[in-house]
Parts: structure tokens; C-alpha cells; sequence
């Protein structure tokens, strides 16, 4: 077991393998309905305050994701691709110390918080959040390991439980039992999820020898080390994860939790547009934007961006005008005028969001060209526009605000991010790039946008 690389202890598809794209593209897929069944619902059966609580409690948990984990998976995720049974397991065994601690700290400000009413939070939000953060990070971070140990297809299995499967129950309880039509059962039935996927990680890691790697030393330098390289990163991502979702919070500031409420259901549709592009288009466009950077062939990189551009614009032009025109519409038929009185404030937010959706097409490009440093420096900065776009739009124009706001923060990177493109328009083939495929992506990110 000592010997060879930890990932061939299982047989595997590879990432490359159509049998593996193909049942990656149906795990996205399933993600995908799973929050459009559960926005569907919440949408008919819940009070628009428990729509916003859940909302809120979203938010939080997708702001402290990252900071759960201090994104020292980014170093695990690489080190442990040759690594043997044995060291793999004392890196997962390592990382769980570094991250128990973390975890730790959390749950007990969490209940110092909780019980000393400094805020006006109920206390079971607050517990929400802090158990939920803990098994998404948990499992997001055992799903990326098994990823890099060339175990995809458990992989997608985690993600699936974590993505997908728990909306089953959240959905069934409602729809059979009234009293079930609840924040909190759905939350609850969201932890349950968190806690099988990770539960089903440890299952599929149980082959390593982890008797072994008790008896070994902590790798402090190792675990310092990672924490550099990985401290940028985590800037980066944990500012642009909570601009992303401080939407919600500056209308629960400014408008009350019923408000959050129409928010939350508005995003749940309108985050799909971005999803969609991100899937249908630009998973299967950027690994071929590396390779060809890689091999120089210029003419044929801008080619493929080209299509990719054009193909993500006309995707996102056609799910934003069916969004624009579905979700009013719904609100008639669940009788929620609310998501129809609105209804300018949800296609502001689409056009924002098809701006983005194209401007990833961006993101890609600095990706596959190693400009890592537009990417986490851009996502520092970005907080400062959407938080403060977001203030002064609500404040000035009520719930439209947000979909002003949206649009402003879409062209922060539009502007940002083109600007890098500009500045690395040559391409340089012997440009090293770390390659990460799109089911590593897929096993590790948040799940943004329920």
C-alpha cells in the first residue's frame, strides 16, 4: 500500500475519458435542477421571510467557505497528485488538523455570538451557518482530494450528495407535510447533506493507510509553507465570494428579511444564467485554451475565444429574456405578486448577469495564461464596488438598487479583467501553466448560487 501513487489504488476513469465527461456533465446538470426545483418551491410554499432567512444564512455560509478552509486545498489538491498512499494520507491527516482547528475557532465564536445577544440574528441561523460552513468545507476539500487522486467518479459522487441529493427530502417533506414548509427544514435537511457527502468522502479514502500515518510527525513546515502560498489566494477569494452575496445583507440593512426574500428568489434564477455559460460553454472551451497557449498556436487560441465569446453571448441573451418573462410569470401562477411587482429590479439583474456571464470568457483567458495575479488581485478589489455600489444604489433607488448594483459590479471586471487580457495579449509558449481540469473545479468550488 506504501508504495506508488495514491490514486491507483482504486480503478478510476480518467478526466479525460468521455465515460468521465460525460457523467460530470450530468452531475453539473443535476446541481443545476436540484436549485431550480428548491427555488420553485420555496417560491410557492414558504413565507417570503423564511425565503430571506434562508437566503441570509446562504450568504453567510458561502462568505465563510473559503475562510473555513484557509484555501489550503489549493496546495493539497497539487502535492498529493504523485504522492504515495502513505504521504497522502498524512497530508489529508495534516490538513484536518490545520482545518479542526480552524473549524474550532469558528463554532465557538459562533456560540459566543449566539449567546451573548449582541445581535439580533436567531441564534439557530447562527448555528446553521457555522455547522453547514464546516461539512461544505469539509466534504468540498475531501471531493478535491479525491480528484487529484484520480478518483473522479467518487468524487462526482460527493458532490452530487452534497449538490443534489438533499434537496429530495427538503422538497418531499413540504410537499407531503405542511408543518415541514420551513427555513429550517430546509437547512436542516442542507447540513444532512453536508454530512452524508462527508461521511461518503471518508468512506472512499478508507484504503489509505492511515494506521501508519498516525504514527507520523505533524508536517508544521509543510502546513506554514502551503498557508503562504495559499494566503493571497484566500484574500482573493473570500473578498470576492463576500461581494458577490452582500447583496442580500444591504437589503436586509435597508428594505427588512421579506425583501431579502424576493432577492434571494430572483437570484436563485438569474445565477443560473451564469451557470449555464460556465457549463455549457466555457468548461468545455478553457482546457483547450491551455493546451494551445502551451503549444504557441496563437491564431488558433484566439479562434477558440472568439467562438467561446460568441457562443456565451447568445447562450446568456436566451436564458436571460426566458428568465425575464418565467419568473414573473411564476409569480402570477404561485400568486406571489411580489415577484412580479419587481420584475425591473430581476431584468436589471439579468443584464447584469449576462455581462458577467461574458465576462468570464475573460477570466478563462488569464487563466489559461497564467495571470494569476489579475485574477486574486481583481477579486481583492472587487468587494469595494459591489459593497459600496450596492449601498448607495439601494439607498438611492430601493430594491432596484441591486440590479444597478449588479450591473456596476459586472462592469468593474469587464473593465478589470479586459484591461489584463490587453496587457498579456501576447502569447508566449513557454508560458508554464498548472493545469486544473474542470471536474477538480467542479468537485471543489462553493455551491454558489442556490
Amino acid at each position: 500500500m506504501d508504495g506508488g501513487r495514491a490514486g491507483t489504488t482504486l480503478t478510476t476513469m480518467t478526466n479525460s475519458s468521455p465515460l468521465s465527461k460525460s457523467f460530470a456533465a450530468l452531475i453539473r446538470l443535476s446541481g443545476l435542477a436540484s436549485k431550480m426545483v428548491l427555488a420553485i418551491y420555496m417560491g410557492k410554499f414558504l413565507p417570503l421571510a423564511d425565503v430571506g432567512a434562508y437566503g441570509l444564512v446562504f450568504g453567510a455560509v458561502m462568505m465563510l467557505f473559503g475562510v473555513l478552509g484557509l484555501k489550503f486545498d489549493f496546495v493539497v489538491s497539487r502535492d498529493i497528485v504523485t504522492a504515495s498512499p502513505l504521504v497522502a494520507a498524512r497530508m489529508i491527516r495534516d490538513q484536518a488538523v490545520l482545518y479542526g482547528s480552524n473549524y474550532l475557532v469558528v463554532a465557538a465564536v459562533g456560540l459566543v455570538v449566539s449567546t451573548s445577544h449582541v445581535t439580533d440574528i436567531p441564534s439557530w441561523q447562527i448555528a446553521c451557518v457555522v455547522a453547514i460552513a464546516i461539512f461544505e468545507s469539509s466534504a468540498s476539500t475531501l471531493g478535491a482530494i479525491l480528484t487529484s487522486l484520480q478518483r473522479q467518479v467518487t468524487a462526482y459522487v460527493v458532490f452530487f450528495i452534497r449538490s443534489s441529493l438533499w434537496v429530495v427530502p427538503a422538497v418531499g417533506l413540504g410537499l407531503l407535510l405542511p408543518d415541514f414548509r420551513t427555513a429550517s427544514v430546509v437547512l436542516a435537511c442542507w447540513a444532512g447533506g453536508g454530512l452524508a457527502s462527508l461521511l461518503a468522502a471518508g468512506f472512499f479514502l478508507r484504503d489509505l493507510p492511515w494506521s501508519k500515518a498516525a504514527s507520523l510527525a505533524i508536517d508544521t513546515p509543510w502546513i506554514v509553507r502551503g498557508i503562504r502560498k495559499s494566503l493571497l489566494i484566500l484574500i482573493g477569494t473570500t473578498s470576492g465570494t463576500i461581494g458577490f452575496y452582500v447583496d442580500r445583507f444591504v437589503v436586509m440593512h435597508f428594505l427588512g428579511v421579506e425583501a431579502v426574500g424576493v432577492i434571494t428568489l430572483y437570484s436563485s434564477f438569474a445565477n443560473a444564467l451564469v451557470a449555464l455559460v460556465d457549463s455549457g460553454v466555457l468548461s468545455f472551451t478553457y482546457p483547450r485554451l491551455i493546451k494551445l497557449f502551451n503549444e504557441g498556436e496563437t491564431n488558433r487560441y484566439w479562434r477558440t475565444v472568439r467562438n467561446a465569446a460568441l457562443e456565451s453571448l447568445v447562450l446568456g441573451a436566451v436564458v436571460a429574456l426566458g428568465m425575464g418573462v418565467a419568473v414573473p410569470a411564476m409569480g402570477d401562477v404561485f400568486h406571489r405578486p411580489e415577484l412580479a411587482l419587481n420584475k425591473i429590479t430581476l431584468w436589471l439583474m439579468l443584464l447584469g448577469l449576462w455581462l458577467r456571464a461574458n465576462v468570464r470568457v475573460f477570466y478563462y483567458i488569464l487563466y489559461s495564461r497564467h495571470q494569476d495575479k489579475g485574477l486574486w488581485l481583481g477579486d481583492m478589489i472587487y468587494i469595494i464596488p459591489s459593497l459600496g455600489g450596492n449601498i448607495l444604489f439601494v439607498y438611492l433607488f430601493g430594491l432596484p438598487g441591486i440590479g444597478y448594483g449588479t450591473i456596476a459590479s459586472s462592469l468593474y471586471l469587464f473593465f478589470w479583467q479586459g484591461w489584463w487580457v490587453g496587457k498579456g495579449a501576447k502569447i508566449s509558449s513557454s508560458a508554464q501553466v498548472d493545469i486544473a481540469t474542470d471536474d477538480t473545479l467542479t468537485a471543489s468550488r462553493p455551491l454558489a448560487g442556490r
